[in-house]
């Protein structure tokens, strides 16, 4: 049996032996991670001079309205960024509609 409880803990199920679906004295694991969809993934690059490096940051429903910047992997510095319309163009309209990313 496979499950999962609160958004991002593994459930790990058993299954096997007598009352499982495989071969008696033999067992199966699975485990799930439940994830949140993907929306919109956007390309930036490093605004500090001497680094510029391109960073790929995957943004969920969830997580654009919230979305204020990123730390570069290269050089792990804070860079201050927003949302443009052409990042998100599908959805602009329904997560601007707060003036959230004006």
């Amino acid at each position: 049996m496979v499950g999962c409880h609160a958004m991002g803990t593994p459930v790990v199920h058993e299954s096997g032996g007598a009352h499982g679906s495989g071969t008696p004295g033999t067992s199966q694991m699975a485990i799930t991670i439940k994830r949140d969809v993907l929306l919109v993934e956007i390309d930036r690059h490093c605004f500090f001079p001497g680094c510029n490096a391109r960073i790929s940051i995957g943004l969920t429903r969830l997580e654009v309205p919230e979305y204020r910047g990123f730390e570069c992997t290269h050089c792990k510095r804070w860079n201050d960024d927003q949302l443009a319309r052409r990042d998100i163009p599908e959805w602009w309209d329904e997560f601007n509609s707060s003036g959230t990313f004006s």
